[in-house]
């Protein structure tokens, strides 16, 4: 009984400023939890997918090196037809690759996006979020998310400022 007594004093002892930044860190910390469950699943996938696609494969790495050591043999002596059916077994050996491989890669795209949207916007918005709560002005300094770097904006204002030049 002492314990829960102990306990309660403890809990009631927090300020409630740093109780708002306590349970914004617990959901930061799970935010990166999920997205290290998202990245081990992505890991776990592909190296499944790599280990039941070997043989097709293979037989593409096998068709291409065909086609790249041939092909100064088949310009000199102008043999279209076996390059074209050379190209042709490469072709079919990509699509046998990419059908043998797209039910697993079905379960990696969702998970990749999930990353790809806790990087972008979860953990640039919780972030700002803690930003907003913290209480200590050196961590809030800090906490201080930079504009994404946008390479059209950059492109266009690179090409305006040129035409002004010229």
């Amino acid at each position: 009984m002492p314990r829960r007594n102990v306990q309660a004093q403890t809990e009631q002892a927090i300020p409630t400023s740093q109780q708002e930044e306590i349970v914004l860190l617990r959901g930061f910390a799970q935010l990166l939890a999920e997205r290290t469950a998202y990245m081990f699943g992505v890991k776990a996938l592909t190296t499944k997918m790599e280990g039941q696609s070997e043989k097709e494969r293979k037989t593409l790495t096998a068709a291409t090196k065909t086609v790249t050591d041939n092909l100064t043999q088949w310009i000199k002596e102008a043999n279209i037809t076996e390059y074209e059916t050379a190209l042709q077994t490469v072709k079919d050996a990509r699509k046998a690759l990419a059908d043998k491989q797209k039910p697993i890669r079905d379960k990696i795209t969702p998970l990749r996006k999930g990353m790809k949207y806790i990087d972008v916007v979860a953990v640039p918005d919780s972030i700002k979020e803690l930003a907003n709560v913290v209480s200590d002005p050196e961590v809030k300094k800090r906490l201080v998310v930079a504009p994404a770097f946008k390479l059209s904006e950059w492109c266009s204002n690179a090409i305006a400022s040129r035409k002004k030049k010229d």
